[in-house]
């Protein structure tokens, strides 16, 4: 997951903590275990980002959710 916001605060998949965002940086790519995604017709994931408010506020302007090509495994 790529992630450009403001704010500071913690993050969850299903559950599971994968890190913080902190405004300051510098990461911004979380990686996304496949053991921790729910996969099927009736599966649900839930990605929580609990941001806290800094002087630029608690905004997420940009998300992307994507496989590393290089190192995923592909099905075509």
């Amino acid at each position: 997951m790529r992630i450009n916001a403001s704010g500071n605060g913690f993050m969850w998949l299903n559950g599971h903590n994968i890190g913080r965002h902190w405004e300051a940086g510098p990461q911004r790519e979380f990686y996304l275990p496949e053991c921790w995604l729910n996969f099927g017709k009736d599966k649900k994931n839930v990605l929580v980002l609990g941001l806290r408010q800094t002087v630029n506020g608690a905004v997420i302007k940009s998300m992307e959710i994507a496989p590393y090509r290089d190192a995923a495994e592909m099905k075509e």
